[in-house]
């Protein structure tokens, strides 16, 4: 903890030693880019507020007061203050890129569907493609994945903000979430660089939906030159990932802009899936693996939601359990993953604390086998060198260390 005090203060006086005014939310996103929190972030910078140390004021970027930091006293000059010019260049790249990320989660997704479709019955469907059956009046999901039961409709943020419930991004994940008194079962998933523990646990816990946390900011290769003295200026250039130009199998290119206006009569472009495919070679690894870990969780957690009978039920309960262990801690000996996921369950589920006697606890570990053989049968894990894995995936939540 005081570590990562002593570096956010040692940070905010070598800018403040070299600029008069330095944007605050993107001071917070570098302190995420080293691994602190950006929660953490806020409150050091509050202390130092209230120390007197430095003082904060808002200034119009793009029509949006931003929150600046400066020395106790300031008061410079905006006019061709070239902070304030790299602030709102940052403001135009995410306006004007949030489609391209649209475009890149399809991608991914269509992948991720190609993968598993031989073996469970699932679809994915590009923007636009929203079943009547989804209650939210005009509101269209970025994407949308149909698994037996229920749908997961997906949002997807590429802007430099660490969401909360207050944003609009919220707003939209929630609207997409089915009502208890709903038929149809719609469980919304967010694809963003980093939200907050209070939007995670809202759309997990309300909802069960999914947040996946990918850390990265996602950029066509064509803006680089555009931006990344942008990036460079305020330390962002590791949370920039710069992806070539996205065509299908046939060659045609797609723009995020004609991913998101490709009416129902031209899908033929961007469906089936496979067409998808080839562009998926130009993805991080680590966007992937957090997407898949998020669609392959979010389909253990639908297990439950399928199931009547009470050890099922616990056994779907121990499953989660070790399915998240599994995309956090890696492979493990499958008795052994039992164990750990029992003794997980235990702690976060009551009703398997309250499970009673030896014999009880063998009925369920025994359903619970089985569903995880179910589950290698359908390559949601896979075994190697006689240990269990989450098949190429990564926990879609990440804890930060600094």
């Amino acid at each position: 903890m005081e570590r990562k005090q002593e570096y956010i203060t040692n940070r905010v006086d070598q800018i403040l030693n070299s600029h008069e005014l330095w944007p605050k939310n993107t001071l917070k996103l570098e302190c995420e880019g080293v691994g602190i929190y950006q929660n953490f972030t806020g409150e050091v910078l509050d202390e130092l507020q209230e120390d007197g140390a430095i003082k904060e004021e808002r200034i119009d970027i793009r029509g949006n007061p931003k929150p600046f930091i400066m020395r106790p006293g300031g008061d410079p000059d905006l006019n061709g203050n070239t902070v304030v010019e790299a602030a709102e260049n940052l403001e135009r790249f995410s306006s004007e890129n949030g489609h391209f990320a649209d475009l890149v989660a399809y991608v991914a997704l269509s992948q991720i569907h190609t993968e598993l479709r031989d073996n469970i019955h699932m679809d994915v469907l590009p923007e636009g493609s929203r079943p009547d059956l989804l209650h939210a009046p005009g509101r269209d999901p970025d994407a949308l994945i149909s698994l037996p039961g229920e749908y997961v409709p997906v949002e997807v943020y590429n802007g430099t903000d660490y969401l909360s419930n207050g944003t609009r991004k919220f707003r939209q994940v929630r609207d997409l979430a089915s009502d208890d008194d709903e038929v149809v079962n719609s469980h919304p998933m967010l694809i963003n660089r980093r939200c907050d523990d209070i939007f995670q646990s809202s759309v997990r816990k309300k909802w069960n939906g999914m947040t996946v946390n990918t850390d990265l900011i996602l950029a066509p290769e064509a803006v680089r030159a555009e931006f990344h003295d942008t990036f460079k200026k305020f330390n962002l250039t590791q949370l920039v990932e710069y992806i070539p130009p996205i065509e299908t199998t046939d060659g045609t290119p797609l723009t995020g802009d004609e991913y998101v206006n490709i009416s129902n009569k031209k899908k033929d472009i961007i469906r089936p899936t496979d067409k998808m495919t080839d562009a998926t070679d130009h993805l991080p690894d680590q966007y992937m693996k957090r997407v898949r870990g998020g669609v392959q969780l979010q389909y253990v957690n639908s297990f439950y939601r399928r199931h009547t009978d009470q050890t099922t039920l616990d056994g779907c309960y121990v499953l989660q359990t070790i399915y998240n262990q599994l995309l956090r801690e890696g492979g493990k000996d499958r008795q052994v993953a039992l164990q750990d996921g029992w003794q997980g369950a235990k702690t976060q589920y009551r009703r398997i604390r309250n499970a009673g006697g030896q014999q009880q606890k063998q009925l369920i570990l025994e359903r619970t086998k089985d569903l995880l053989n179910q589950l290698q049968k359908e390559r949601i894990i896979t075994e190697m060198n006689g240990k269990t894995y989450a098949r190429k995936a990564e926990h879609p939540r990440p804890s930060l260390t600094f």
